[in-house]
């Protein structure tokens, strides 16, 4: 059940990502110690918020929802990790990849803020993937240990 809880919560957690994502056509200009700032302090928002929240939210749980948590933690991180690496390996990413950054990148040399920008991209991708199969196989456990019809 998603409640407004869970939305500002999902907010406050992802707005910095998001942020930062806006922010890529205006970080190619501005100077490498200013990039790498706003993104170190990007991810570590990320990451501190998220661990605030689930040591938060593991506090209220039972036996059960701790262990479809193991149990979803566990398979959503590795399939996740697992997915994005096949699909860093396909030729349909490496163009849409250079597509997008071509448009951040002036001249056809590869500098250092092109490089901290893919960088936290694919860092980004990885925990976006991760965070979904996890989803999915809460859904999963939920439905196997409970049933269809709950």
């Amino acid at each position: 059940m998603i409640t407004r809880q869970s939305i500002r919560a999902l907010f406050i957690i992802f707005a910095p990502a998001a942020l930062f994502v806006a922010a890529l056509p205006s970080l190619k200009d501005m100077p490498d110690l200013t990039v790498q700032l706003t993104a170190a302090a990007a991810t570590f928002w990320t990451i501190a918020v998220s661990l605030i929240l689930a040591w938060k939210a593991q506090k209220r749980l039972d036996e059960w929802q701790r262990a479809g948590e193991e149990f979803s933690y566990v398979w959503g991180g590795l399939t996740g990790g697992g997915i994005v690496m096949v699909l860093l390996a396909t030729e349909p990413l490496h163009g849409l990849a250079g597509t997008l950054f071509a448009r951040v990148q002036a001249g056809p040399a590869l500098d250092q803020n092109l490089l901290i920008i893919l960088l936290v991209t694919g860092a980004c991708l990885v925990v976006l993937m991760q965070v979904l199969c996890t989803l999915l196989f809460h859904v999963i456990w939920r439905h196997r240990t409970l049933g269809p019809g709950e």
